[in-house]
């Protein structure tokens, strides 16, 4: 009997190797799946913390206190050097008398002096009166004896703008006779000059920024940013990979860390939300918020931000933020005002602000901004002779000013305890409040000379009571208001403030009160 065999395919146990390729197979796609998964709830999460505070934190602004307003009008009791004085104390510059050169820089190797040196003899202009100028700018005057031509800056203050006019002061001994228009308006009555700005109450951070709008960035400024910094900002989508993997093949060539590849939206990003450390989180960090970032914002909402944030140096504990800040801190200047050769080299800190800081480092400085300087002149911002001729600029930064924190820290503090009644710390941190007070300045200063040069001599008369200190405070008898504040007999220190803490027995200070009370009784 012949035997039937199925044509029906047999049934064989898959073998143990595609078993083991099927589930490594598997493992695979899950991890790719999950991992795909974590990385889009991890930008959920960074796109909210973008969305809460991108727009806080480029704008956080800390508040700024000023000394009263010199208010000039006509026989006002004021001297031609005491108004001198007020203008020099705001800033304004005389166009006849250039401003001093800026100090060199310490020698490392000299050993500092033990003895205190005197100051420096204030420099005196004398212009002949061949060939004057007149201001024309805001923020400049001219000064012929005990007249003065002025061009005032425009300023907001509490009840209105205080728009900029060109005016002619005369004064005649310790009066002022005569205040002038020579803009073609009406004579002022009343001018108010701006306030000089005398502290800034900052967060814990203590950054500092000037804040510009988009409009107010110059042209040459931008395009010179640019072609140094991130050629393709306008192309990408927040990152470049193209100048990632050029920076990366430059570093691997050179052992060591010789370019970036960062765009200026992740300049952005490190300026607001992360640390400085080299880590591959920070860096992963850094690649997914200026992506998303870019999603949200336009490019030239981003240009703006970066140049408000960019960090551009130290000044004591304050850090100098954006460009218009660091344009008055190293010129003494608005942005506007820059000359291309100043532009240039603000760029060029960008790298390093530390490394570049043309107070500090001049040689290094010159050379960074000789190279932006080539980039210019290699992208057609400029042409060679132009460079030529800018590259054999000085630097033209002003000597280094007091630090902005405070000059006068026993008022600051006064200042302080009474806005804590009506603000949030935060607010006065990050609202850009603008804080009007009372203090004199020049008062101010006679009060510190005179306290600083009373004590010696009562220590030599009463030599066991050394050391000794004082504190002084004076008020306006009629307003009650405070007009300067000394706390210590070094004025400028930070630390116990005696004028506002210090406990004394009043002793005979108070027989006035008392017998003036007694007296006014029937």
């Amino acid at each position: 009997m012949a035997r039937v065999r199925s044509s029906r395919p047999s049934r064989r146990r898959p073998g143990v190797f595609r078993s083991l390729w099927s589930l490594l197979i598997s493992l695979v796609m899950g991890g790719v799946l999950l991992g795909a998964a974590g990385l889009g709830l991890y930008m959920v999460y960074l796109d909210g913390v973008i969305r809460a505070e991108f727009d806080q934190k480029r704008w956080a602004l800390p508040a700024k206190v000023f000394a009263r307003p010199l208010e000039l009008f006509q026989s006002m009791p004021l001297s031609a050097d005491a108004f001198a004085q007020e203008l020099k104390l705001l800033g304004y510059q005389d166009v006849n008398c250039p401003a001093p050169p800026p100090a060199p820089p310490p020698d490392k190797n000299k050993r500092p002096a033990l003895k205190r040196k005197p100051p420096p003899p204030p420099v005196v202009c004398t212009p002949s009166p061949e060939g004057d100028k007149s201001p024309v700018k805001p923020g400049s005057y001219a000064r012929q004896g005990e007249t003065f031509e002025v061009v005032t800056r425009e300023f907001p203050f509490w009840d209105d703008v205080e728009p900029s006019r060109k005016v002619k002061v005369v004064f005649a001994g310790n009066i002022l006779v005569d205040l002038l228009s020579l803009d073609g308006q009406e004579a002022p009555g009343l001018l108010r000059l701006d306030p000089p700005e005398i502290a800034g109450i900052y967060p814990s951070h203590y950054e500092d920024r000037i804040l510009l709008k988009g409009k107010d960035l110059p042209p040459a400024l931008v395009d010179t940013l640019l072609a140094v910094e991130d050629r393709a900002f306008f192309e990408h989508a927040g990152i470049n990979p193209k100048g990632i993997f050029r920076a990366l093949v430059a570093n691997l060539r050179a052992g060591r860390a010789v370019q970036g590849g960062s765009t200026l939206t992740q300049q952005l990003v490190k300026n607001l939300f992360l640390s400085n450390e080299r880590t591959l989180k920070r860096k992963i960090n850094e690649i997914l918020m200026a992506i998303l970032i870019d999603s949200h914002y336009g490019k030239d909402e981003i240009l703006e931000a970066y140049s408000n944030a960019i960090y551009l140096g130290q000044d004591g504990s304050r850090a100098i933020h954006g460009f218009g800040l660091a344009s008055q801190f190293y010129f003494g200047k608005s942005l506007e005002d820059l000359d291309l050769h100043q532009l240039a080299l603000l760029v060029g800190m960008i790298k390093g602000p530390s490394l570049y800081d043309p107070r500090k480092n001049l040689d290094r400085a010159r050379e960074r901004r000789a190279l932006v300087l080539d980039v210019m002149v290699e992208q057609n911002l400029i042409g060679p002779e132009d460079g030529v001729v800018a590259k054999e600029m000085a630097l033209d930064v002003t000597p280094k000013a007091a630090s902005g924190i405070t000059a006068y820290p026993a008022f600051l503090e006064l200042v302080r305890r009474q806005l804590r009644q009506y603000y949030k710390a935060e607010d006065l941190a990050s609202e850009g409040l603008r804080v009007f007070t009372t203090l004199d300045p020049r008062l101010q200063a006679t009060a510190e000379n005179t306290l600083i040069n009373s004590l010696p001599p009562l220590e030599k008369s009463h030599p066991k009571a050394r050391p000794l200190q004082g504190a002084a405070v004076i008020a306006d008898t009629q307003t009650g208001e405070v007009l300067a504040i000394v706390g210590d007999r070094e004025p400028k220190s930070v630390g116990f403030n005696r004028a506002l803490d210090a406990k004394r027995l009043a002793g005979s200070l108070i027989k006035p009160v008392v017998y003036l009370t007694a007296l006014e009784q029937p």
